[in-house]
């Protein structure tokens, strides 16, 4: 199950039930249930850091749903790196754009930062949906983000990030990886239910694939 922040209640219905179960991309901390995600803010971290050897200084971070556990580990990643850094994490290029008309919404999360850090110089995407939104919005006001003028870096990809923004840094959403460890942890449970052992919950955290531009 891919976990939406209102399944709660079924999910521990579910395991009380006995039935083998295993969540992944998204998880609830505080339920002792099987999980395979991917390493949020260690992937996060390394984009930023990434940007940051390029020599940007003022990196926006645009993200969606912090209520998920998953993007607030993301946040973290972002927070924690520009501190180790030794850069100032300016709450004001840091931008939540509420899910519900999101498409509409970024352009007034973008707009608010040009307006408040005019010279930022990088934008880091907790989510490739957000960064395929702003490539439109930097189209429609000319902003340049061809030669590494404006550092790039996404949490997942499209096809067309290559052909739009081929400067941009990526980490690939490993989904061969998540779904072998999830049926893997889901047979495990099977199996000790069927020989009847007990199965402590897994927790398997999935490594992203990075593709980095220098």
């Amino acid at each position: 199950i891919a976990p939406t922040k209102i399944s709660e209640r079924e999910i521990v219905g579910l395991a009380k039930d006995r039935y083998p179960l295993v969540l992944f991309d998204r998880y609830f901390p505080d339920l002792d249930i099987n999980h395979v995600i991917i390493d949020n803010e260690t992937s996060s971290s390394l984009l930023v850091n990434h940007l940051i050897s390029k020599g940007y200084k003022k990196i926006a971070m645009i993200t969606t749903n912090p209520h998920l556990f998953t993007m607030n580990k993301r946040r973290e990643g972002y927070v924690n790196t520009l501190s180790d850094a030794g850069i100032y994490v300016d709450p004001n290029l840091y931008g939540e754009v509420p899910y519900i008309n999101y498409k509409e919404n970024i352009k007034d999360t973008l707009d608010r930062i040009f307006a408040t850090v005019p010279d930022v110089d990088a934008f880091f995407f907790a989510t490739h949906i957000l960064a395929i939104e702003a490539f439109e919005y930097f189209h429609d006001r000319g902003i340049d983000i061809s030669k590494g003028k404006i550092g790039l870096a996404s949490m997942h990809s499209e096809t067309l990030f290559r052909i739009v923004a081929p400067n941009i840094d990526i980490a690939h959403f490993p989904v061969k990886g998540i779904g072998r460890s999830t049926v893997q942890v889901l047979l495990g449970q099977i199996k000790a239910q069927e020989s009847g052992k007990e199965f402590p919950a897994q927790e398997v955290v999935v490594p992203c694939d990075l593709d980095l531009v220098e």
